[in-house]
Formats: C-alpha cells, sequence, structure tokens
C-alpha cells in the first residue's frame, strides 16, 4: 500500500486528525486519575534551575529535595516507620530550554511549612533556581496531566503510609 493510500490514524499516516482528541482524552484520564480524593494532595510545586541541567541530574536534585523534607518531616528513618511524601511530577522545558518541574505532594503534616520547602529547595544545589509552593487546588491535576499529551514526563511515587490505598490496581482494572 502506498501512502497516497493511508488513511489518517492508520499506521504510516504522517499526520492522525484524531490525535488531538486523543490526547486530550489521555490528558483526562490522567487528571481524573490524580483528582481521587485517595490522594489527598496538599501542595502545588513549580521547582526551576537557574541554568541548562541534564534530566537525570534534576531528577537528583528533585530527589533530593524529597528526601530532605521526609526527614525533616518523619526523622531520618522515615522509611522504617512506613512513613514518607506521595508525589507526581511533571516535568517541562521553559522557552529559555531549562527543566522546570510542577509536582504535587501528600503525606505532609499540617505544621510542615511551604516558606521552608521553598527555602530547602534553594539550597539544595547552586544550580537550583526559585521554588513556589502554594496550597494544593481543583485544576493542579489538569494542569500537570498536561505534560503526558506533550511527549513530556509524569513520574509518580507512592508513600509507604499510602500504599495501602491501591489506587494503581484500580484504576487498571477497573475496565
Amino acid at each position: 500500500m502506498s501512502r497516497k493510500n493511508l488513511q489518517p490514524g492508520e499506521l504510516g499516516a504522517f499526520y492522525c486528525y484524531s490525535c488531538k482528541d486523543h490526547h486530550l482524552r489521555i490528558t483526562e484520564a490522567w487528571a481524573d486519575f490524580l483528582a481521587d480524593d485517595r490522594w489527598n494532595w496538599q501542595w502545588y510545586v513549580t521547582l526551576t534551575f537557574k541554568e541548562e541541567i541534564h534530566p537525570e541530574q534534576a531528577h537528583k536534585y528533585f530527589c533530593r529535595w524529597i528526601r530532605q523534607l521526609n526527614e525533616f518531616t518523619y526523622g531520618k528513618h522515615f522509611r522504617k516507620h512506613s512513613q514518607g511524601l506521595t508525589w507526581v511530577r511533571g516535568l517541562e522545558y521553559q522557552r529559555r530550554h531549562v527543566i522546570h518541574f510542577h509536582a504535587l505532594i501528600s503525606g505532609l503534616p499540617d505544621d510542615v511549612s511551604r516558606n521552608f520547602a521553598m527555602l530547602l529547595w534553594e539550597n539544595v544545589a547552586k544550580n537550583c533556581g526559585f521554588a513556589r509552593v502554594y496550597p494544593y487546588k481543583d485544576g493542579a491535576c489538569a494542569y500537570i496531566s498536561k505534560y503526558v499529551s506533550k511527549g513530556g514526563e509524569l513520574d509518580i511515587w507512592v508513600g509507604k503510609s499510602q500504599k495501602s490505598l491501591d489506587l494503581f490496581s484500580e484504576a487498571i482494572f477497573k475496565r
């Protein structure tokens, strides 16, 4: 079959006219999954870098920041005590081609300061830029979910205290 005979959406076609619809449905599915009340999101976070950084290095800095938040909140042995934060993180490139993250975080006691979390990020490494930490609001799940349809990444970590929620198996086998 030649390319002239291919219809949009068929294997080998250059453009799928229904892709926009597929992207929208994928984004909505992720947003619905993340908006489930059992996640109990508390913070919506933006984390930036001052200069270009490799995605793996950016990931390491993010994990260092999360570990420091966990240790501050639950102590150095938070894993032994089945505690820890749950997060979902979207990676995006700014116009200046530098990575920044948007994340949702849960599992925090009410007394953990958002200002402390912002200062902690700025001191994780010299290349870390600013952090903005806001209380979670509806719409944040949809905002983070858009990265999936843009070819970006969404990473999820479920803290030990929330593993019993069984969100993944329910979402997968719900059909």
